[in-house]
């Protein structure tokens, strides 16, 4: 009798009102009502706008079978060393690989790739070699194998999710003394919709793209086969069972559309969604990315350590047995130490040793007191090259205190410094991720240390022409640059000269050695520029 009375104030009600927006929302709020009234067991009593104990109930059952796994995932993937969680994170991919294709992983490594260049006849063609075997191991990555990959990976990052969230600040509403220790017996009671809405609608965005069924048991065994020896059948049986019991309890009695239309039902509206992360995670891209960089960075490492053996009979002759001199703060320890934590490295301390070598031992010692003598004994015919040739010569001096300006900022206390490169080094061994700025860092100092070697070398080479100039017209009968050059030293010319010839090999023999290094950039003369034409000159 009650259900015709309420159809006829239905009816009556849509006559009167028309079929208004408002009516329409009205009516599919109640049929959420009504699916709600049909969950068994009941969550939500839209009486008394309360969530009901039975819901606490189900997420602590829930909880409770989540446990293990949640240990088992702060041990690996989220382990609160970031070194070791990306190490478990890179196996669920390498486990894929064949068994022989996992050991051939280690033919890219730099002690590996060192061995294989260091006895070559041509360290280009090998490389090469090396290249096009680095190229077909990464296609192994495109294989069937690795097809669902990353949509098992996205999958396995909802539940990283789950288990990282923190679900005592909802039961609190049902019961403020919860605790999820074994034993502890909750006392649930009722709880007002409204007062847990955001905790419920942080739930939700856990629980929406959740899906247990996407390759998450199979995942959790890879990791616990990386985590520890002698994993059982039996306890393989365990993970399954127990992922399998959570994805019944989300599929049937705590699924997003039952959670949504609870939602609804506490708002109000039947319309209230909440946009969840439907993206798909490309972790396989990114590893691939990081295994490619990581093997240029070596080759590049030990194809300018083959480099630096090919001009090892230069350096002695430039520099006979003495030592090259130390780089402060940009040295070779750091750039192994870097080198043995994968990180980017120093990869300019060679070149930058011979550069201030060069300019300790010859440019300081020999050369500059040879000019000093030229440029206040010489009459000079052409200003121009007067100008061009004190110029360079006053560079060539500023370039011992560039290379110490170097030095200082990286040995002083500042942002860009080895102070700073410890620092991250100390947290990255506590597993904090610093990986990304240190790099970045790290990048930041290589890039300040090949402009040093690029302009002083380009300044010593500029000297070295400018030298060979003077000594090309000293041997005309009448020298157009510097007109006693023959006779400038008096009776001590013949030394002096001497000493000029071998300013110029010196410079010859350092600029042919630093074209390995840095390019080098011959001076263009103005009267070669081709000048602009005049605004009314045709072209």
């Amino acid at each position: 009798m009650l259900k015709i009375f309420q159809a006829l104030k239905n009816f009556f009600s849509n006559l009167l009102m028309g079929n208004t927006e408002e009516v329409k929302k009205k009516r599919d709020l109640k049929k959420i009502l009504r699916e709600i009234k049909q969950h068994k067991p009941l969550f939500y009593k839209q009486a008394t706008g309360q969530i009901l104990p039975q819901f606490a109930r189900t997420l602590l059952t829930f909880l409770q079978y989540l446990h293990p796994l949640k240990e088992l995932i702060y041990k690996t993937i989220l382990n609160e060393n970031d070194r070791l969680a990306e190490k478990f994170k890179e196996y669920l991919i390498e486990v894929r690989l064949e068994e022989n294709m996992q050991f051939k992983k280690q033919n890219f490594t730099y002690d590996e790739i060192n061995k294989r260049l260091l006895h070559t006849v041509s360290v280009r063609t090998e490389t090469e070699i090396l290249n096009k075997e680095f190229a077909e191991f990464i296609k192994l990555f495109s294989g069937p194998d690795f097809s669902t990959f990353d949509s098992e990976f996205t999958a396995l990052e909802h539940f990283i999710s789950l288990c990282r969230h923190d679900f005592i600040r909802l039961l609190m509403y049902f019961d403020p003394d919860i605790s999820l220790s074994t034993g502890y017996k909750p006392r649930f009671v009722p709880c007002i919709g409204h007062h847990a809405n955001q905790d419920l609608m942080d739930f939700y965005f856990i629980f929406a793209e959740l899906d247990l069924s996407l390759g998450i048991d199979k995942n959790l065994i890879f990791l616990l086969r990386r985590l520890k020896k002698n994993v059982t059948e039996v306890d393989e049986i365990k993970i399954k069972k127990i992922v399998s019991a959570l994805d019944t309890i989300h599929k049937t009695y705590l699924s997003p559309g039952i959670l949504l239309s609870m939602l609804r039902a506490i708002n109000v509206d039947p319309y209230f969604t909440i946009k969840t992360d439907t993206s798909t995670k490309s972790y396989l891209d990114v590893y691939k990315g990081k295994l490619s960089s990581r093997f240029q960075r070596d080759v590049e490492k030990v194809t300018r350590e083959c480099t630096e053996r090919d001009i090892l009979k230069d350096l002695s002759h430039l520099f006979d047995e003495t030592d090259l001199v130390e780089i402060e703060g940009y040295t070779e320890d750091m750039a192994k130490m870097l080198q043995a934590e994968s990180f980017n490295s120093f990869i300019y301390t060679k070149p930058l040793k011979i550069l201030k070598s060069f300019t300790m031992y010859h440019f300081e010692n020999k050369i500059q007191e040879t000019i000093k003598k030229i440029i206040i004994n010489g009459f000079f015919e052409d200003k121009k090259f007067k100008d061009r040739f004190v110029n360079l010569f006053h560079s060539a001096q500023g370039i011992k205190d560039g290379i110490s300006d170097f030095e200082h900022t990286l040995t002083a206390t500042g942002e860009v410094s080895i102070n700073k490169i410890r620092k991250y080094l100390v947290d990255y061994k506590k597993g904090k991720s610093v990986v990304y700025s240190l790099n970045k860092l790290i990048e930041t100092i290589n890039n300040m240390a090949i402009k040093v070697i690029e302009d002083y070398t380009n300044m010593y080479y500029a000297f070295q022409e400018v030298i060979s100039e003077i000594i090309s017209d000293s041997k005309q009968h009448a020298p157009t640059l510097i007109s006693n050059i023959k006779v400038i030293g008096g009776d001590k010319n013949q030394e002096l000269w001497s000493n000029l010839l071998e300013s110029q090999k010196l410079l010859l023999v350092f600029t042919g050695i630093m074209k390995n290094f840095t390019i080098i950039r011959p001076r263009i003369e103005k009267d070669q520029l081709q000048e602009p034409p005049e605004e009314n000159e045709p072209l």
